[in-house]
């Protein structure tokens, strides 16, 4: 079996979230006849051979990053790092990304460490001199330091550009996806989902390929 054939196994798999067994492989030679296989699994996978649920969620944000950023499914794996394929600007793609996951919410982006550094140091000195100033009670002082903290930590949430060091690779995301209804599959949906996905793996034409087109002899697959 070529390297073709196994991506496309491998897609399918995931997509509908059920097992091929390695007997059956053979007889698949078509979009069709693949079609009707899955449907004939769909809906009797016992409870035990399920995917775990971090499983799923990994497929469910592998789905959403190649959609987003366009890019192949073999290019992100759960240690793939995000900022060698999140572009700039970083704080829009970040926003898209808690969308395409379903994510209640994500870590903030974070500042440069010198630049939170700089901007404490800066909101106390100006806060203190304030308070000499003034001659206020001491721990007015201690107050005045500790909104500067907290106005310090604002903007750097709010102008971060660093992704955090523990959500740095997609098995991070993990926790944060939430998981989505599966689709209710038809018969006519599945083959269309099965060619599109034969499509995207060979680099045909979706429109090239027909339903009973053996994967090999007439799609090229592998060849």
């Amino acid at each position: 079996m070529g390297l073709e054939s196994v991506e496309l196994i491998l897609s399918v798999e995931e997509e509908f979230g059920i097992r091929i067994e390695d007997s059956s492989m053979e007889h698949l030679l078509t979009p069709r006849l693949l079609a009707e296989y899955i449907i004939s699994q769909l809906g009797a996978v016992a409870p035990t051979d399920k995917p775990c649920a971090s499983q799923t969620s990994f497929y469910q944000i592998r789905r959403a990053l190649i959609r987003q950023l366009d890019i192949p499914r073999k290019d992100v794996h759960p240690d793939t790092l995000l900022q060698t394929i999140l572009p700039r600007p970083i704080r829009q793609q970040w926003h898209q990304l808690k969308i395409a996951i379903n994510a209640k919410k994500l870590p903030p982006l974070q500042c440069p460490r010198q630049y939170a550094y700089a901007i404490f140091i800066v909101l106390s000195m100006i806060m203190l001199a304030a308070c000499l100033l003034a001659q206020v009670p001491g721990w007015v002082i201690i107050l005045a330091l500790l909104i500067s903290f907290y106005t310090a930590t604002l903007i750097c949430d709010r102008f971060g550009t660093l992704i955090p060091a523990n959500i740095s690779s997609v098995a991070h995301l993990i926790p944060y996806a939430r998981l989505t209804t599966p689709p209710l599959w038809t018969r006519e949906a599945v083959l269309h989902k099965v060619m599109q996905l034969t499509a995207e793996i060979t680099g045909t034409s979706f429109e090239l390929i027909q339903a009973d087109h053996r994967f090999a002899q007439d799609i090229g697959m592998d060849q």
